[in-house]
């Protein structure tokens, strides 16, 4: 995989660990005798980086080390794998249950803190979504000019890939609009989701455009629904998460970004993130996660399987090459598909279980810090 280095073995993740803790450690020489509460806390806390390592090396045990009167203990608590319903949801070893509970305790002679801290599978970081599209604007403009576009709430599989040939004869190879589209296996989403009322996205569109969505609830406006969140800015909280695992990143350009950002045909994931506005164009691809941090637009047949997140608004234009999406698009601004589209350049937007199912298993077994807190034992 592109995104990540290889793993360590638990040996070397270990050792890794040992050299740098015991070097943290013995920096606290005779002559700072006077530690104080505050430093124990920060070393605390340093602790369960290195449970991160571990975990992601596949040691779920924790870890203790002595050096004299300083030592530092860290537990581990799998909430995802106990049999226990943690949340009280009345559900056992869910996904949202996918989280390592650890406890960081550090003595420095007379100093002793205890940090407490919650490790995620990074998988828990992203969305399971409501629809093909989801607007993150309850007042979000939606202007779909022309009918050159669908948008598909129904769940699709991708199972026979790419053969190589220019199946419907437009003198595109494997576009999106050439994949086999079987039934997948998860409920039916909407078309469009749209954190606010449904209604203001069905008023916007005309007969002609509502007969080009599909998806729970049938076709047309009873496709479109609505959802809660929970954090009005949860795209931007999403794209601020996983910014610092971006494995291409773009900076502010002029022109047209035209290279590839992944590809589905390899199951090559990227994490791409653009920081600020971005264009694409050309007859290129992208797969896995991409985070823009600002406008998008798209020109030319751009294809993209995984998960879109756009902060501000979502662009589609130019009468030439198909743009597809196969998985899910989030958008934070406006949603608008320019009256300079023709059939031969029309848009699609497909859920796929299937391809975010691919994308969410490549972090199922990577954990993340989510939060740490002081004892209150302290």
């Amino acid at each position: 995989m592109a995104f990540f280095p290889a793993a360590l073995s638990l040996a070397a993740a270990s050792a890794v660990v040992l050299v740098y803790l015991c070097d943290g450690l013995s920096r606290l020489t005779p002559a700072a005798r006077n530690v104080t509460g505050e430093r124990a806390f920060v070393l605390a806390e340093a602790g369960f980086a290195s449970m991160e390592t571990l975990l992601n090396a596949g040691d779920t045990g924790g870890f203790r080390i002595d050096q004299g009167d300083r030592s530092l203990r860290v537990e581990a608590e799998p909430w995802g794998s106990d049999g226990l319903d943690n949340d009280r949801d009345g559900n056992v070893d869910e996904e949202d249950e996918a989280v390592v509970r650890a406890v960081s305790t550090v003595t420095l002679g007379a100093a002793t803190r205890t940090a407490v801290a919650w490790l995620r599978r990074m998988s828990a970081f992203l969305p399971i979504p409501s629809g093909a599209v989801v607007l993150g604007d309850p007042f979000a403009k939606v202007r779909l000019a022309g009918s050159a576009f669908s948008i598909d709430g129904r769940d699709r599989d991708d199972p026979e890939g790419h053969d190589g040939i220019d199946n419907d004869g437009d003198g595109e190879i494997d576009e999106a609009d050439e994949h086999t589209s079987a039934p997948g296996f998860l409920p039916d989403v909407h078309s469009i989701s749209i954190q606010g009322d449904p209604d203001h996205v069905a008023s916007q569109l005309v007969a002609d455009q509502l007969g080009n969505l599909n998806g729970f609830g049938g076709i047309g406006a009873a496709t479109v629904g609505g959802f809660d969140p929970g954090d009005a800015q949860f795209i931007q909280t999403i794209v601020d998460q996983w910014s610092p695992l971006a494995t291409i990143v773009l900076d502010p350009r002029e022109g047209v970004y035209r290279q590839n950002l992944g590809d589905w045909n390899t199951r090559n994931f990227e994490i791409a993130k653009s920081n600020g506005d971005l264009h694409l164009g050309g007859r290129n691809a992208g797969a896995g996660i991409l985070l823009v941090d600002g406008n998008l637009t798209i020109t030319g047949g751009y294809s993209f399987w995984g998960y879109l997140f756009v902060t501000g608004d979502l662009v589609l234009r130019g009468p030439a090459g198909r743009k597809g999406f196969r998985g899910s698009v989030f958008v934070g601004g406006d949603l608008e598909i320019s009256d300079d589209l023709t059939p031969s350049g029309a848009a699609s937007f497909t859920y796929s279980s299937e391809v975010l199912g691919a994308i969410r298993a490549v972090y199922a077994e990577r954990y993340r810090i989510a939060a740490i807190a002081e004892s209150p034992a302290n």
